[in-house]
């Protein structure tokens, strides 16, 4: 997914919907071995729910198709 960076206001945005959306949940990650920007690219998961549909859906990060193909675009309710 491509995220606002944290200095802008959607960043800040953005990171206060995560950390309440993650409180209190199990954070589980498969990453696929891949490196971008110096971030490992996997799928992270929030009590079994793809994180990154969920902050797609909400609206503060849009789907980046290099990394995710057809999976993400088949989770992404915004197509």
């Amino acid at each position: 997914m491509d995220a606002p960076e944290l200095g802008t206001r959607s960043g800040q945005n953005a990171k206060r919907w995560m950390v309440n959306y993650l409180r209190g949940k199990s954070i589980s990650c498969d990453l696929n071995g891949e490196r971008t920007h110096d971030r490992w690219v996997g799928v992270c998961y929030a009590d079994g729910q793809d994180i990154g549909a969920a902050v797609i859906a909400a609206g503060h990060a849009l789907d980046c198709k290099r990394y995710s193909g057809p999976v993400q675009a088949f989770r992404d309710p915004s197509g």
